[in-house]
C-alpha cells in the first residue's frame, strides 16, 4: 500500500497525469523513435539511391516538432544514417541561437526530415558523370511521408513548424511558402505553423 501510495504521488506530479494517454506517449516515445529509427536506416521505399538516411532527432518527449525539408548535397556524401544535423551544422547553431534566445529549450525539441534520402540526378559533363541535387518528386515526398506521420502520432506534440517548402506543402497544397510563412494551419489536426527552411541560409 505504501508502495502504491508513492508512485500514485508521482505520477499526480507528472503534467501527463491530466491526459493518460499523454502519460501512455512519454512512457514509449522513445522506444517508437529508436524503431522508426531503425527502420529508416534500412529503408528501400522509393528510387532515390542515396545511402545516406536523416534520422529523427532530438528528444522523443519534445512537446515542439520541427518538420524540415530533406538532406543537404554534403550530407549525402556521408553515405550512412546520420542525425539531421551531422554535416549541417552551421544551422543547427542557427538554430540553436533562435530558440534559445525566445527561451525555448533546445534539447527539448525534436526535429524529422520530410524526405530523408538526398534525391538527385545524374548528368553527363564534360568529364564523365556528375550527380545534381534536386527538389524531391512527389512519390518520394509519398515514400517518406509514413515517418513523419509516425513521428506526429508518437509525439503528438501541441504545435508543429513547418520549415521549408516542402514540408509546408505535404498538408499546405500549392500555397508558396512566402504567402503562407507565419500563418496558422493544421496538420492532423495539430496546429502548425510554416515558414522558411534554415537551410537556405549562407
Amino acid at each position: 500500500d505504501t508502495i502504491q501510495k508513492q508512485i500514485r504521488s508521482l505520477v499526480e506530479q507528472s503534467p501527463a497525469a491530466l491526459n493518460i494517454m499523454r502519460y501512455v506517449r512519454e512512457a514509449v516515445a522513445p522506444c517508437a523513435i529508436q524503431r522508426m529509427n531503425q527502420l529508416l536506416s534500412n529503408c528501400k521505399s522509393c528510387p532515390i539511391h542515396c545511402g545516406t538516411r536523416t534520422l529523427g532527432t532530438g528528444d522523443p518527449n519534445a512537446s515542439l516538432l520541427i518538420i524540415m525539408d530533406y538532406p543537404t548535397a554534403q550530407q549525402a556524401s556521408y553515405n550512412r544514417p546520420i542525425s539531421i544535423f551531422e554535416g549541417n551544422e552551421k544551422v543547427e547553431a542557427f538554430l540553436r541561437v533562435t530558440f534559445e534566445k525566445e527561451q525555448v529549450d533546445f534539447s527539448k525539441l525534436f526535429f524529422i526530415n520530410t524526405v530523408n534520402c538526398c534525391p538527385s540526378r545524374t548528368v553527363k559533363t564534360a568529364t564523365g558523370k556528375e550527380e545534381l541535387y534536386r527538389t524531391p518528386l512527389p512519390n518520394e515526398i509519398r515514400a517518406c511521408e509514413t515517418y513523419v506521420k509516425y513521428a506526429v502520432d508518437v509525439l503528438h506534440p501541441p504545435m508543429i513548424i513547418l520549415m521549408g517548402a516542402v514540408a509546408s506543402n505535404v498538408y499546405i497544397k500549392k500555397q508558396a511558402i512566402s504567402k503562407i510563412r507565419g500563418t496558422w494551419h493544421s496538420v492532423h489536426c495539430i496546429p502548425a505553423m510554416p515558414t522558411y527552411s534554415p537551410n537556405e541560409i549562407q
